[in-house]
């Protein structure tokens, strides 16, 4: 009877110290989805100068094409298998997604591995960053990714993520051409610039 009391006190002990880690866990995840929320409002903000910029910069510019072709598709998935349903409706939204068979680009393991079991070419891959920090490195990285492999993928270049919501289905974005380009008629006087328009899009399109 003492030796089963004993192996119940040490049961109990040891599910005290998973609850600690669980809490600290729980911890660690509030503060990452804090910064995470904060980086995300910053960078909506920034994204939408960027569109204001490029469309005074191309009121009066002729419109552009990115060219005939199939494009791009950056899929931004899940990092590993504990997302609920996510990993698994992004991946059918990609599958629906390459019906016009566009080079395929995946962000996060998880998604990748379900795409490449269901027989999907990815011409790139890499994992989602594990705090905001990294976001804007690896932002630049798939930037000089999908400038360089747009070369060979003529076409519109598109990105599947998940809505603000998070619960509904994943949303096609389009990156370029780039979105907001409404060309209303301008207000106010043209904006000063110093570099030849073409110059000014591409670069204003590489921060986008």
């Amino acid at each position: 009877m003492t030796d089963r009391s004993d192996d119940i006190q040490k049961r109990l002990d040891g599910l005290d110290e998973i609850g600690q880690v669980v809490g600290a866990l729980r911890a660690i995840a509030a503060g990452q989805i804090g910064a995470a929320h904060g980086a995300a409002e910053a960078a909506a903000a920034y994204a939408g100068t960027l569109v204001d910029a490029m469309g005074a910069v191309t009121t009066d510019a002729p419109a552009s094409t990115p060219g005939e072709g199939a494009g791009l598709l950056l899929v931004i998935g899940a990092a590993q298998g504990f997302s609920g349903s996510y990993p698994a409706r992004i991946a059918e939204a990609a599958h629906s997604a390459m019906q016009q068979r566009p080079g395929l680009l995946v962000l996060g393991q998880r998604t990748l591995e379900i795409l490449r079991g269901n027989g999907m070419p990815v011409l790139w891959s890499a994992d989602l960053p594990v705090h905001p920090s990294v976001v804007p490195s690896l932002a630049s990285r798939i930037t000089d990714v999908l400038v360089s492999m747009s070369v060979d993928h003529s076409g519109p270049i598109r990105a599947l993520v998940a809505t603000a919501e998070g619960n509904s289905q994943p949303e096609l974005r389009d990156l370029l051409p780039a979105p907001g380009g409404s060309r209303s008629p301008r207000t106010g006087p043209p904006p000063l610039i110093n570099l030849p328009v073409s110059a000014l899009v591409a670069g204003l399109l590489q921060e986008a």
